[in-house]
């Protein structure tokens, strides 16, 4: 991801804090229509992914041709000229949605040719959008799933299928709201889109800070201390982020100097807050987007989703505090220096009490009288920034500048990074979500698995499983949940 500077980070600066708006706004007021509500946030997203991410690092980090940079690699402040095109050429066909949504929605099978062409367009800088920011494994298995689409006529036997044409793929995918525009576009734009930034704006705003301190109070005290605090704080901090990359980003850069410090190897080390931080998705109240989009799949409230996550969740960093304990008493690694371990009185902070038990406490009561998930995550981060701004610190001028700065800087961080990923990534499984349905694969494949089992309930959990796993080998849990679901 570059560092942009001068003209593009304003920019960038300018359509993020319209991005961020929209989305507060909508969080707290009500969601548009999927197909309006998709399609102005992922003209975020095809916007701004272009001009952050480079289509090459390597060559980005290599190249020294001048020419070459600013036609097609650009460098780590700006964006090459390459970057530019896409990046409008990307925005045009949701543009196009936001302007005609109505009359594509009221009147779907009436359509020009060239709407076509702006569904191609579509289509293919979104696999090129997520291969520049999650890698090739994602476009890899689209292009295998376009692939049985076009060419399932030639397959013999109960795999195969009537078949598609180009142009029957283009409009499902563009003119429908079973394609581009469909579930996973609208979840990650209507509801997981918030939480994305509730968890950066939290940390931000101090409530971070009070879940390390606690970490250290308690989890420095048993054996092993410095690994028990990665655990505790990656758990606390997991709460409020639901992502394992974030937790990683949060609490690795204060664990894992001191677990080094403290006699852990560096691949210990590593492996213990990776470990600990892949639990954060789970941790209840706030879990990763695969639980929103469960809850959507399932037709169940989220709040359903949270409470049975907890029995797992626990044991489950349980399992990873035992190891670490283990592992200490093998390698001799003692509790946290009793100088490292805060005081009673450090604990009880009221300024950083108050903006962490409101905010939290807000989300989950909104959660548990079953207003929509998105509400509760707006009206938790609306008041843990007015707390923040106004009760966080001195009244002056300057002070809470920078208060207003950082809570700034934390939504520009999180837009930029999680929330564009996430958005062009769900918008580009929906492709692989909408060939399984309407190739009839899925239905194929839960028949196979079940003529498999037989009557038995737990075979079929086990392939269900082997699926599962195969494909969380090589892509991200939500896109590796959607698909296997």
């Amino acid at each position: 991801m570059r560092t942009l500077t001068g003209v593009w980070k304003w920019i960038v600066v300018a359509i993020t804090t319209f991005a961020v708006g929209f989305i507060v706004f909508t969080s707290l007021w009500r969601p548009f229509h999927p197909a309006l509500q998709g399609s102005v946030v992922l003209t975020f997203g095809m916007l701004v992914v272009f001009i952050n991410y480079p289509i090459s690092k390597k060559a980005l980090q290599k190249s020294n041709d001048k020419r070459a940079a600013f036609l097609l690699f650009g460098t780590i402040n700006y964006p090459s000229v390459l970057d530019i095109v896409f990046s409008v050429l990307g925005s045009i066909p949701c543009i196009f949605i936001i302007i005609n949504w109505v009359e594509i929605v009221s009147n779907p099978l009436v359509y020009e040719m060239y709407y076509l062409v702006l569904g191609a367009i579509l289509f293919i800088l979104l696999v090129e959008a997520t291969r520049r920011t999650l890698g090739y494994i994602i476009p890899i298995v689209v292009a295998l799933f376009i692939s049985y689409a076009l060419l399932g006529h030639l397959l013999p036997g109960e795999m195969g299928h009537a078949g598609y044409g180009f142009e029957e793929l283009l409009y499902i995918f563009y003119l429908t709201t079973e394609g581009v525009w469909g579930l996973l576009t609208d979840l990650t734009s209507r509801l997981i889109a918030i939480f994305i930034l509730l968890g950066p704006i939290l940390f931000a705003c101090g409530v971070g800070n009070t879940f390390i301190k606690w970490s250290r109070f308690t989890g420095g005290r048993i054996r092993g201390g410095a690994g028990q605090i990665a655990l505790l704080s990656s758990a606390g901090l997991g709460m409020l982020s639901g992502s394992s990359v974030a937790n990683v980003a949060t609490t690795g850069t204060f664990t894992i100097p001191t677990m080094q410090k403290l006699g852990y190897n560096n691949e210990i080390a590593a492996a213990t807050e990776a470990s600990a931080s892949s639990g954060g998705q789970i941790m209840p109240p706030i879990m990763g987007a695969g639980a929103f989009v469960m809850a959507e799949l399932l037709g169940i409230k989220y709040t359903s989703i949270m409470v049975a996550a907890i029995i797992p969740a626990f044991c489950y960093f349980v399992g990873i505090g035992s190891g670490i304990y283990v592992l200490a008493g093998k390698y001799g690694l003692g509790k946290l220096p009793v100088k490292l371990i805060p005081k009673w009185s450090e604990l009880f902070n009221p300024r950083e009490l108050l903006n962490t038990i409101i905010p939290i406490g807000i989300l989950i009561y909104l959660l548990l009288i079953y207003l929509p998930p998105q509400m509760c995550a707006g009206w938790s981060l609306v008041s843990s920034i007015v707390i923040f701004i106004f009760l966080g610190g001195s009244l002056k001028w300057q002070e809470v500048g920078k208060r207003v700065k950082s809570s700034l800087q934390a939504f520009f961080r999180a837009s930029n990074g999680a929330l564009v990923m996430l958005i062009v990534m769900m918008s580009c499984v929906q492709v692989i979500v909408t060939l399984i349905n309407a190739t009839g694969l899925g239905v194929k494949i839960s028949e196979f698995i079940v003529n498999l089992a037989g009557t038995n309930a737990f075979l079929a959990l086990v392939a269900v499983m082997i699926v599962a796993i195969i494909l969380g080998m090589g892509m991200s849990t939500t896109a590796a949940y959607v698909i296997a679901a």
